[in-house]
Formats: structure tokens, C-alpha cells, sequence
């Protein structure tokens, strides 16, 4: 009765007008009464411009904001290459260089020759992965990263092989190529956006190629360019361009943003590049008017592994019975395109469970019907994110009579109450607004500059006219600025203002907002963080050190001590804690600054802190800091005696320390005394203890420095291992759950750069609390990766929080073992 409901609703212009009708009403209620109570406040806005310009006169390493309201040369004063990048966008970054362009896909490099001459002249690099999901760390990896290298020598310049008169993109198909929902969203969408307007006079050069992807979508990308596909990876020649693009162009899942596509297209617009591609021949869904007997077409796209329809007969003969001509079809990586979109293209209704095949509804006419059924496991969100919200910008009708209910409710109460908070909150602040907007020129002397724009209630605002700033946005998980020059801080306002000598036209205020905290990929995480990095520890060991006391330790240790620590959203047990590590790094008392009503000026500031991986230091960049000198400073900072564990020769009766990290609530060993039994008849000495926030940290890091193995389940207090000495063995015991990645990211490959021996016991079932709790049929034994994709919190909520282990002690010996043979080496 249920699908009944839908499927009757389905074509109801009725409940699309009456949506529309409140939607626009409400609407117009709302801005009119903003403007009555706000029209005095506001005064003319300036634009705040998104792109980026690389200088290579001023040998800039990062993007630059380019200010509209400054004047800029003409195009005859400019005598380099001028790449124009954007590293600000969530999904994608992408350069557009223009020049003297030379390209050797067999080294992935790509050279720009400059005529700069004299003391400016410098030579820079930088490097981009041209794929449209810069968020997905696990994307990114299988995508091959290109350098960009201005080259300032003409001896240095490679030679021509093969002169091209057309503009280039270099793109890769690795990533999630081969999903159909990905395909589109993460290729032939950006692809369209970035190449559309060179009407074919554009040259595609592909890495990461996958022949049969381009196969596939070939009727796609002979619409798109006029020239043969480049598998650039393969070539030795030069390729010498005037103008190319490296990375797409990417707004959001399945859609585009005309605000910020460059010729203002739209989804309609691509839909419409389709319908022309494939000649597809209808533009607009039936329309049944009373009395009609027209049968619509329903495609039910069908699965053959995890979420298929049990009962598909059933409801193909309810919908042939409701008056329905119904398709069922599988869209698979094996499909031929074209047919399977002339197949869609001629249906009115397109109905499937969440999943890449509903991808398909971009081929479907104007005013269709989208049926997304959704699985449990709270996906709606998901759901409404990569084809709800899609549908709509596709003039595809995708909400059922309940949803539109909601939908209209819910927008009236969220609207009504946004306007209220906004009047009330920001009315007292409100005056003419300053420009957003930065600009960088070599006269200043900058290396780089870019910031990303972050909204929050709080955030640090940086006002500025014109200094020395150095910044550093292009990291995956943090941003930080240093700067240089007349510096004042007012803490109670969290702003710092530069003052600027600068006169003249150049001389206009700007303004920008950074979240200074080591953990930027992860939303979850910034989303609490309004200003300093103290304000998002709670407590977490692992995230004290991996996200504030290593980039504390990478930023401050250059000055020796002479530098001061300010510090907002104070935590004073945080501060009493890793008070020794603080007094390591500064001479001087930290202050909080978010108590001062005194402006404090400074020659110089950073703000943030430089992060390179987990628990761990990047020498590569970071020339003069690695995890072994930070080791050493810990053990400096706690009068730590052991730099090196015990070594066992033969016939010696000394015993190692074996040191048992426990928890009190979840992954617990529940035969703690076995353990510790069986370990001590190995000849262990063995310590158990548990690592608190309340722990007085130079008393435990003395008790970690003093064994020479430590074990403990996969969690914070592994972290300890910061202070064992060299050559020490840690034990990871792996809790089920498919965790075992982030086990050797968190702890395995940071031990190694710590030169710490690495064992991992992996748990069995038998082993896990979590067999008290489900069948062994179970999706939690069966298939883990399915919790994975629901997100943390699902995941979080049966791995970590309910789990506990019961080590099988006659299999855990033999890893005991391991560890006594190593120190035997």
C-alpha cells in the first residue's frame, strides 16, 4: 500500500504548486522584513573574488587573492606566465596557466618558462592531484600528483617535441573511476564545467588512464574536444602549449552552481549537452490530463548484490496494475551508455534504492519523477545529498507527498527562526562592511599568501592593510600565517590588526578569518573551533599530541625559547598538565589572551600551527625537525634516562619490562590477570597501569621510558609511546571491526619514524566481547566495511564503545615471543 501511495503521487502538480506557492511566500516575507530592520546598516559590498593568481615575478609558492578594487596591469605590462589557481574550493583544486607551457608525462612535470631576471628571479614549484575529491584521502591516493615548475633559465628550459595550437586539460581517471555515480560526479560533470566553453577547441590529456573508461564515455568527450585523447603518463616527448588546465572544476555531488561557473551554465545546460550527445529524443515527461488513457514509463533499476529488491515481481505487477508501463534494467561498469540512456531518456519515472545506478536520472526528461527508496542505517541524508538536492536543480520531481509536507514545514520554522537570531544577534554590530578581499603584489616582498574564508560564530578576524604575511593553506590538515611587521593583538575582540605604512591607491583595509587548530579534514572537529587549538582538546591523548603538542613543538622550537605562547579558550588543567613541555619551548609565561582588555603588539606572530601526519614529522618538510629530535626534547623536558631499550645477549637472565596499557570502559582486556600471568612465566617484569587525563604526565613518562615493550588495545593511551626509548617494542592489539588501517596510520607507521619496533595482534571473534552481543551471522562479524560507510558515529558505537577483548592467552604467546626475540637483536 505503501508504493500504491507513491506511485499515485507521483505526477501531482497539485502538491508542486502548493510547495512552491508557500516557498516563494515566505520567502518574500522574510527578505522584506531583513531589509526594513537592517536597511540602515548596510552600506555597498565589495566583491570577494575566489581565484588565485601564482606569481612567478614575485616567486610565489602559494596563491595569492586577487582584489577587485585594485588596480591591475594591463595586459601588455604583463611579461611571464600568470597561472590563475584555486586551492580554496572543498571538492577540487585546479591552476589555469597561460605561457610558455611544456609538458613530459613520463616524469608528470609540467614547465612554465619565465623571463625574470635579477634578484626576483626564483625558482618555484608546486604540485596538484588533478581529480575532483580532494576531501577523500582514500581518492587521492590511487591519483597520480603533478608538478608545476617555473623555470627561470632558457638552458634549463626542456625543448619543444610537438607544438600544440589548442589549450589543454590534464585530468586523471583514478579515484573511484568505474563508479557510475562518481564517473559523473567526479568526472563528466567537471569536465563539462572546465571545458565547455572552448567549444571542442581543447586538447584532453588524461593520466591514471583506464582505456575502457574512455571508451565508455567517448560519445562524452568527442563532444567535448575535437582533438585525440592524450595518455599523457606515456609520453617521453615535450608537449609545448600555450594554455593549460591542470584539475577540473567541481561544485557539489551531481550538480553545478551557476554563480560560479564561468559562463553561468547550469545543469539544464548539461542535460541539454546530453539529450544532443546521445540523441535523445524527449525534452519533457508525459503530462496525463484527466481522461487520458496514456500509460507512463516507470525504469526500475535493479541490483544484483546489496540492496536489490527481494520482492521485484511483486511490485512490477502492483505497478503494471496501477497503470504503469514498467522497464527493469541493471546499469553495471559493462553497460553501453548510449542505449541504456536513450532506454532512460524514454521513461517518465526512474525508481531504485540508494545507490551509483539512480546516477542515471541525468538522462531522463524535464519534469520526470526520481523514487529514491532509502535503506535503513539514518542514509537520508546522505540520500538527499547526492540525488535529492540534484533532482531538483534538474527540474526532476523527487519528494512524496510526506517529504513536500516536511519539506515546507521544516523550511518556514528554519527560515523564521533564522531571520530571528540574525536580527537579534547581529543588529548591535551591524555597519557598513569592510571588503573581503586580499591582494599580494612583489613590492611587498611576499613568498605566499592565500587564507581560507571559515565561518563561525567567533572566529580570529585578521584585519589588514598591507604587510609581510606568509601563509599556508595548501596542507591537508592545517592552515597556519606567520606575520611580520607592526602587529597588535586585542584579545577580548579576537582580532589582531596589522598597521601598514602604505599610502596611496594600493592603501584600502581587508579582512580574513582563520580556524587555527592541527585537524582541518575533519569537520566533526572544527566545527568547535573558533580560535586557538587549545579550544577543541577534551582530553584525548592521542589528539593531544598528534593535533597540538607535535605542531606546537614543529612551530616554536626554531626560536629557542624566545617566544611567547597566546593562548584562547583556555583549558588551565591543559595548561598544568603539559606544563613541561610548554616551559621547554618558551621562556616566557603563556598568556590568556582572552582575558586582556591590553592591546599586545608584536614584530612578528603565527597564527596556527604547522601539522604533517599523524603522531609524526615530515623531515622532507621540516629540515630541521623529526620525530627522533622531538623525542629527544620529551626526554629532555621530563629527565627521561633511557635513550635506548634493554638488549639481551644469550645466557643473560635480565628480564625486559613489559608494560600493559588498561581501560576502565571499552576495549578492556577482560583476562587482564591471565595476561599478566603467562607474560611474567615468558620471564617479563610487567607493570599495568592506566593512562587518565588526571595523570600526572612526568610521572608516567617515566614509568613508559623505564620498559621496553608496550602493549595495549588500539587507543589513546598507545600514544605513550612518545616517551619508550629507542629500539622499544609496541604491541597493537586490533579489536574486530576493519580497523586495522586506522590502526597502523595511528600507530604502526608512526612508531617505525620513532624507531620503535611495530607487532600487531589481531583479534578473532572468539576474542571480541561483541559475540556476547550479536549473532555470528550478524552484519558486525559479516560485513564491518557496511558500518564504515553508515560513518563514525555508527561505527565508533559498536567498535570502540562496546567492544572489550579477551585475549586468547596460548595465541597471544607467541607475539610475546616475537618481542623477546627482538630483544635479543
Amino acid at each position: 500500500m505503501m508504493y500504491e501511495t507513491i506511485f499515485a503521487k507521483s505526477f501531482s502538480r497539485y502538491e508542486q504548486k502548493k510547495l512552491g506557492y508557500a516557498a516563494v511566500f515566505g520567502s518574500l516575507s522574510i527578505t522584506l522584513g531583513i531589509c526594513i530592520v537592517f536597511k540602515a546598516y548596510f552600506g555597498p559590498l565589495s566583491v570577494l573574488v575566489k581565484n588565485l593568481e601564482f606569481s612567478t615575478d614575485a616567486g610565489l609558492e602559494m596563491p595569492m587573492a586577487k582584489n577587485t578594487s585594485i588596480k591591475q596591469p594591463r595586459e601588455d605590462e604583463v611579461r611571464d606566465i600568470k597561472p590563475i589557481c584555486n586551492v580554496l574550493e572543498p571538492r577540487s583544486d585546479f591552476c589555469e596557466i597561460k605561457g610558455d607551457i611544456r609538458i613530459q608525462g613520463n616524469s608528470s612535470s609540467i614547465f612554465v618558462a619565465s623571463s625574470q631576471k635579477g634578484n626576483l628571479a626564483e625558482k618555484i614549484s608546486w604540485s596538484i592531484r588533478p581529480y575532483a575529491r580532494k576531501e577523500n584521502a582514500a581518492a587521492m591516493e590511487s591519483v597520480k600528483k603533478w608538478s608545476v615548475n617555473s623555470v627561470t633559465s632558457h638552458k634549463e628550459i626542456p625543448q619543444c617535441t610537438l607544438n600544440h595550437s589548442v589549450p589543454a586539460i590534464l585530468f586523471s581517471l583514478g579515484g573511484f573511476t568505474g563508479n557510475h555515480f562518481h564517473d559523473f560526479s567526479d568526472l563528466v560533470i567537471p569536465l563539462y564545467l572546465t571545458s565547455n566553453h572552448f567549444n571542442g577547441e581543447v586538447q584532453f590529456l588524461v593520466t591514471n588512464n583506464k582505456p575502457w573508461w574512455i571508451a565508455k564515455f567517448k560519445g562524452i568527450l568527442e563532444k567535448l574536444s575535437r582533438y585525440e585523447i592524450i595518455d599523457i603518463d606515456r609520453e617521453e616527448a615535450f608537449h609545448c602549449y600555450k594554455s593549460v588546465i591542470v584539475g577540473l572544476r567541481s561544485h557539489k555531488e551531481l550538480g553545478i552552481d551557476p554563480s560560479k561557473s564561468p559562463n553561468g551554465f547550469s545543469m539544464k545546460d548539461f542535460r541539454r549537452f546530453l539529450r544532443s550527445t546521445y540523441s535523445l529524443n524527449r525534452a519533457t515527461a508525459i503530462k496525463i490530463n484527466k481522461g487520458e488513457n496514456r500509460r507512463p514509463r516507470i525504469l526500475i533499476i535493479c541490483r544484483r548484490r546489496s540492496r536489490s529488491f527481494t520482492n521485484e515481481r511483486k511490485i512490477i505487477k502492483m505497478a503494471r496494475r496501477m497503470g504503469y508501463e514498467v522497464v527493469a534494467m541493471e546499469a553495471d561498469i559493462s553497460t553501453n551508455l548510449p542505449k541504456f540512456a536513450r532506454m532512460v531518456n524514454s521513461c517518465d519515472v526512474l525508481m531504485g534504492v540508494h545507490g551509483a545506478g539512480l546516477t542515471n536520472m541525468v538522462f531522463l526528461p524535464e519534469n520526470a519523477v526520481l523514487i529514491q527508496v532509502v535503506p535503513l542505517g539514518r542514509l537520508d541524508g546522505f540520500a538527499r545529498y547526492d540525488f535529492g538536492e540534484p533532482a531538483i536543480d534538474m527540474n526532476i520531481r523527487s519528494f512524496s507527498r510526506y517529504d513536500q509536507k516536511k519539506l515546507g514545514c521544516g523550511a518556514f520554522v528554519a527560515c523564521s527562526l533564522i531571520a530571528l537570531s540574525f536580527c537579534v544577534v547581529y543588529k548591535p554590530y551591524l555597519r557598513p562592511l569592510p571588503v573581503v578581499n586580499l591582494r599580494l603584489s612583489m613590492d611587498a616582498g611576499l613568498k605566499m599568501f592565500t587564507i581560507k574564508d571559515a565561518s563561525s560564530s567567533q572566529p580570529i578576524v585578521i584585519e589588514a592593510n598591507k604587510t609581510e604575511a606568509v601563509c599556508n593553506v595548501s596542507e591537508p590538515n592545517s592552515d597556519f600565517c606567520e606575520i611580520n611587521g607592526d602587529i597588535r593583538i586585542n584579545g577580548n575582540s579576537s582580532t589582531i590588526f596589522f598597521a601598514s605604512s602604505q599610502l596611496g591607491i594600493l592603501a584600502g583595509n581587508s579582512s580574513w578569518s582563520i580556524r587555527p587548530y592541527a585537524r582541518k579534514g575533519v569537520p566533526t572537529a572544527m566545527n568547535f573551533v573558533t580560535k586557538w587549538s587549545v579550544k577543541s582538546v577534551t582530553g584525548n591523548y592521542f589528539h593531544d599530541f598528534t593535533d597540538v603538542i607535535i605542531p606546537l613543538y614543529l612551530t616554536s622550537q626554531q626560536f629557542n625559547g624566545e617566544v611567547k605562547f597566546l593562548i584562547t579558550d583556555e583549558k588551565t588543567w591543559w595548561i598544568r598538565k603539559f606544563q613541561g613541555i610548554l616551559k621547554g619551548l618558551s621562556k616566557y609565561e603563556t598568556i590568556n589572551i582572552d582575558r586582556e582588555e591590553r592591546i599586545h603588539c608584536f614584530p612578528k606572530v603565527i597564527v596556527g600551527l604547522k601539522h604533517h601526519k599523524e603522531l609524526d614529522i615530515d623531515p622532507s618538510k621540516s629540515p630541521y625537525s623529526s620525530m627522533k629530535d622531538f623525542r629527544h626534547f620529551l626526554r629532555s623536558s621530563y629527565s627521561l634516562n633511557r635513550t635506548t631499550a634493554i638488549k639481551i645477549r644469550d645466557g643473560e637472565q635480565r628480564r625486559p619490562r613489559l608494560l600493559i596499557i588498561a581501560r576502565r570502559d571499552s576495549r578492556s582486556f577482560t583476562n587482564l590477570d591471565e595476561i599478566v600471568e603467562m607474560a611474567a612465566r615468558l620471564g617479563y617484569e610487567v607493570i599495568v597501569e592506566e593512562a587518565g587525563i588526571s595523570r600526572g604526565l612526568s610521572n608516567f613518562a617515566k614509568i613508559v621510558n623505564s620498559c621496553d615493550v608496550l602493549m595495549g588495545v588500539h587507543g589513546a593511551g598507545l600514544t605513550n609511546i612518545v616517551f619508550l626509548p629507542e629500539n622499544a617494542i609496541l604491541i597493537q592489539v586490533v579489536p574486530l571491526g576493519g580497523l586495522e588501517g586506522w590502526a597502523r596510520y595511528d600507530f604502526g607507521q608512526p612508531s617505525t619514524d620513532m624507531n620503535i619496533r611495530y607487532l600487531e595482534y589481531m583479534i578473532r571473534q572468539e576474542e571480541s566481547s561483541l559475540i556476547e552481543q550479536y549473532p555470528l551471522d550478524h552484519v558486525v562479524f559479516r560485513d564491518p566495511y557496511s558500518l564504515h560507510k553508515q560513518g563514525w558515529g555508527a561505527l565508533r558505537s559498536v567498535y570502540l564503545d562496546k567492544q572489550n577483548v579477551k585475549l586468547d592467552v596460548n595465541r597471544f604467546k607467541a607475539t610475546l615471543l616475537e618481542a623477546l626475540e627482538l630483544l635479543h637483536q
